[in-house]
C-alpha cells in the first residue's frame, strides 16, 4: 500500500489570552493491492495496509478528507484551557504511532502548570475520530470501529453500536518531588462502562563519567463501572477487574547508546481491555505494530536500544518475547494471537539545507511464533511468522 496526504493548520495570535485553531487533512491511496479481498484460507482481510487509509471503506481510492483541529484556547500564565476538536496525549487516549493521520478528540482539556514540581491535566471528551478513519464518533459509538475480536464465550464480539457511553473524563498529575524522580497518576472514567487507573514512577540517577541509570515501575487497574448492567453488551461484564504490572531498568552511556530492559505482566483474571480506537498501550513493553490489549495472563519482556548518531540520524530497535494464553482460550485471548517474539529496527533522519523540514523513517518489524505448535492458519496469517516494512516521508513547512 502507498499513501500520500497533505494538510494545513492555523493558530491565531493571542488576543486577551484567547486563540483559535483549525486544521484539515486529506489522504489518498496512491497505489495498493485490492484491500477488499480476503485471504482464501481464513477469510481475513488486510490488517496493516488498510490502516493507511479508511478502515471503514477499504475500497476507497479517492480523497479521504477530515476536519481535524477546530478549537478555542484560553491562556493564562503557564496554563491553558482548550475546547473543541484537538490532539491530546494521555496514557489511555493518544494519537497512536504511525499511519497517515492520528487519533483526535472533541472535548474540553485543561492543563495547569502553575507550580514548579506539579503539573495537572484534566479533560471531558464527547467525541473521537480514530486513527485510520475520517468520521467523528460519540465516545461509545467509537468503540467497535476497529475489529472486535471474540467474546469470552468464543463467539464473535458484537458490541459495535451497543455501548451507551456519552463521555469520558480524565485527570492526570505529574509530580517531580526531587531532581530525577517523576511520579504520574492518571484516572479515566468512561460513562457507564469502566474506570481505569494508571500509576508510574521513573527515577533517573546520574552516575560517574556521564552514565545514567533509569528505574521505573508501573501499575494499571481497570474495573467495570458500578452502573454497568449485565447483558448490556459483550465488551466487558459487571464486576470486570483487570490489572497490569510493569518494570523498567535502563542505562544511558555517555554520548552513546541508551538501553532499557522492560517487563510487563497482565494478571491472570479478566482480560485487560482498552478501545484500540483511542490510542496505543501505555505499557513499558509496547513495540510498534502490535499490542497486548485484549489479553489476560501475559508475561512480556523486551530490550530496547537507541542511539543518536548525528544531529540528523537516530537509530533505535528492540527485541522481545510475549507469552500469551493459547489463541483459542478466548476468555483470556480476545484476538486469537499466539505467543510470539518481535524484532524492530528503526532509522529516523532529518534532512537539512535545501531539504530543511523533510524527515524520513524506515521501520522493519518481524514477528515469529514462540513455539512450534501447528496452529490453524486463522491464528497465523497477519499475526506471526511475518515481516512488515514501512517507509515514511514527511515534509513540514
Amino acid at each position: 500500500a502507498h499513501a500520500s496526504g497533505m494538510g494545513i493548520a492555523y493558530e491565531s495570535a493571542p488576543f486577551k489570552g484567547f486563540q483559535i485553531g483549525l486544521s484539515g487533512f486529506f489522504n489518498r491511496n496512491l497505489y495498493s493491492s485490492d484491500l477488499t479481498l480476503r485471504d482464501p484460507m481464513t477469510n481475513q482481510g488486510s490488517r496493516y495496509e488498510l490502516g493507511l487509509f479508511d478502515v471503514e471503506r477499504p475500497d476507497e481510492r479517492g480523497d479521504m478528507d477530515r476536519l481535524e483541529d477546530f478549537y478555542l484556547k484560553y491562556n493564562w500564565r503557564s496554563s491553558n484551557l482548550i475546547v473543541g476538536k484537538q490532539h491530546i496525549r494521555t496514557p489511555f487516549v493518544n494519537p497512536q504511532d504511525g499511519r497517515m493521520r492520528p487519533t483526535l478528540v472533541d472535548g474540553l482539556q485543561m492543563r495547569l502548570s502553575e507550580w514548579k514540581k506539579l503539573k495537572v491535566e484534566a479533560g471531558l471528551l464527547w467525541g473521537i475520530s480514530p486513527r485510520s478513519t475520517v468520521k467523528w464518533y460519540g465516545v461509545g459509538e467509537s468503540i467497535g470501529v476497529y475489529p472486535q475480536g471474540m467474546n469470552t464465550a468464543g463467539a464473535p464480539s458484537n458490541y459495535a453500536g451497543a455501548i451507551d457511553a456519552a463521555f469520558l473524563s480524565y485527570l492526570g498529575t505529574t509530580y517531580t518531588p526531587v531532581a530525577g524522580l517523576e511520579l504520574q497518576f492518571w484516572n479515566m472514567y468512561v460513562d457507564r462502562l469502566m474506570n481505569n487507573y494508571f500509576l508510574q514512577g521513573m527515577y533517573r540517577v546520574p552516575l560517574a563519567a556521564g552514565y545514567e541509570l533509569q528505574i521505573g515501575a508501573q501499575y494499571i487497574r481497570q474495573r467495570a463501572a458500578a452502573s454497568l448492567e449485565a447483558g448490556q453488551h459483550d465488551y466487558l461484564a459487571p464486576g470486570h477487574d483487570a490489572a497490569v504490572y510493569g518494570g523498567r531498568l535502563g542505562i544511558s552511556l555517555p554520548r552513546a547508546w541508551t538501553f532499557t530492559l522492560n517487563h510487563s505482566r497482565i494478571a491472570d483474571g479478566d482480560r485487560y481491555l482498552m478501545p484500540r480506537e483511542w490510542g496505543r498501550d501505555p505499557m513499558f513493553t509496547f513495540m510498534p505494530r502490535e499490542r497486548n490489549e485484549g489479553f489476560a495472563n501475559v508475561a512480556a519482556t523486551n530490550l530496547t536500544a537507541r542511539k543518536q548518531l548525528t544531529e540528523q540520524l537516530v537509530l533505535s530497535g528492540g527485541a522481545g518475547t510475549y507469552r500469551l494464553p493459547a489463541p483459542d482460550d478466548f476468555a483470556r485471548n480476545k484476538y486469537g494471537l499466539p505467543s510470539y517474539y518481535q524484532v524492530n529496527l528503526d532509522a529516523y533522519y532529518s534532512f537539512g539545507g535545501w531539504f530543511q523540514g523533510l524527515t524520513g523513517q524506515l521501520l522493519f518489524v518481524y514477528k515469529g511464533a514462540l513455539d512450534n505448535h501447528a496452529y490453524p492458519e486463522s491464528f497465523v496469517i497477519n499475526r506471526v511468522n511475518m515481516s512488515l516494512f514501512n517507509v515514511a516521508m514527511n515534509y513540514h513547512f
